[in-house]
């Protein structure tokens, strides 16, 4: 068998008791806790544990381990061991590990009664009754150094039952059985769960109006009161002031800040033909460098334009290619010729009208890389300076009508 004695508080208990000590049973995990008032009282709290434990598995305790504190090796305590028979084992001076089974015990139910007291709210006198409590549900819970079996199972030999658990610090009324009571005063007693009886089947609840503890059974406890979820208090943050962390960025950072500056993408198409590649300072892939034209601009452009001077094109590659090589042939004996956008329009409608029905059932999400790839295009599409019928119709016209061509074609083949 083992012991050990353990303070939690400085604060005394609500019945005056400032220590407990536990004896655990070396086979089961069996636990019982006895909360004392001073240490020279533990000789008489192992005496009653002795008669109980023998009493109840009709064995005999042969060993007590326990370390060498004065309240345990003391003469009353040694005579007593020696007429009963039982072996003393002790621990190393200043060895506390020697005596794990015992310390990890205490540490284990100290932090349970922690926690009921903290969910509870209920003052730290009240630390002797989460004491209790926390080495009540203890025994009763599964063991895995007893093949998920728990002590009670093992000290006890049946199950035990635990429809009767309740939550720790739920509300509770009790009835009000006082013979002063008239029949319109109020029948219930306002209360505090505070833990379960050992000598009866009673639940041990504590006024809120004198204070007191009392145990028993016609009790209504309300446990919804302590799982509800606590109320979110908001906080006003002001955005505008800088946090305590914040450090200046540095010469890198700031060029990459520089180049990827989020602008704003209402109002603009991307124009068409292959991206640029440019650094951005950050580790992978080099960033796509798209060019962008407002879209009032190419609405400008085709009110401008008259039905005769729109060439009829068909919507098939081989006659948008001959389109764009005829143009090519005119610009190359000076003559320059309006653009016909209103193909960009209908090539659009067709593609939003053949993938409408996949893009319901199949959305891509879009990637980081790909995100900061197209917020960079746009912020370099704003400072360009050429637009879409310049780039037509300007020096580099074949190699923006060649890069439209397959850039359509990209899209028509892949329905995006």
């Amino acid at each position: 068998m083992h012991l050990d004695l353990c303070q939690p508080s400085n604060t005394k208990s609500e019945g005056g008791n400032r220590y407990f000590v536990t004896f655990i049973d070396g086979y089961s995990g069996w636990c019982e806790l006895y909360l004392l008032k001073s240490k020279d009282l533990v000789f008489q709290a192992f005496k009653e544990y002795k008669n109980f434990a023998e009493r109840q598995t009709g064995k005999k305790i042969k060993k007590l381990q326990s370390d060498n504190g004065r309240e345990y090796c003391n003469k009353p305590f040694d005579d007593y061991l020696k007429q009963e028979g039982i072996q003393r084992r002790l621990t190393t001076p200043y060895t506390p590990q020697q005596n794990g089974v015992a310390e990890r015990m205490n540490r284990t139910i100290v932090e349970m009664a922690r926690c009921l007291l903290i969910q509870s709210k209920l003052p730290t006198m009240y630390w002797g009754e989460a004491i209790l409590t926390a080495n009540y549900l203890r025994n009763r819970s599964p063991s895995r150094s007893h093949q998920g079996m728990t002590p009670y199972e093992l000290w006890i030999g049946t199950r035990p039952l635990l429809r009767h658990l309740r939550v720790f610090g739920s509300k509770a009324f009790v009835l009000d059985e006082g013979s002063g009571r008239r029949k319109l005063d109020e029948k219930g007693i306002e209360g505090t769960l505070v833990g379960y009886s050992r000598t009866a089947k009673a639940y041990r609840i504590r006024r809120n109006d004198t204070g007191k503890i009392i145990e028993t059974r016609d009790v209504q406890i309300i446990e919804k009161s302590m799982l509800a979820p606590r109320e979110i208090i908001p906080v006003d943050i002001d955005y505008n002031q800088p946090h305590e962390e914040t450090r200046e960025p540095t010469q890198n950072e700031e060029q990459c800040d520089e180049h990827l500056m989020r602008p704003p993408t209402i109002g603009l198409r991307r124009k068409p033909g292959r991206p640029a590649k440019g650094k951005t300072g950050l580790r992978g892939r080099p960033a796509k460098i798209f060019r962008y034209v407002s879209l009032s601009s190419v609405a400008s452009s085709q009110e401008n334009l008259s039905e005769n001077e729109v060439p009829e094109i068909k919507r098939d590659d081989k006659q948008r290619d001959d389109v764009f090589e005829q143009a090519t042939d005119d610009e190359n004996h000076g003559k320059k010729r309006p653009l016909d956008t209103s193909l960009f329009s209908k090539e659009q409608d067709k593609i939003h009208t053949a993938t409408a029905k996949s893009r319901q059932s199949f959305k891509r999400p879009m990637h980081e890389q790909e995100f900061m790839e197209t917020e960079y295009a746009v912020e370099m599409a704003m400072t360009a300076d050429i637009e879409l019928e310049d780039a037509i119709h300007g020096a580099e016209s074949s190699e923006w009508k060649r890069a439209l061509t397959d850039e359509n074609r990209s899209h028509l083949e892949h329905g995006t």
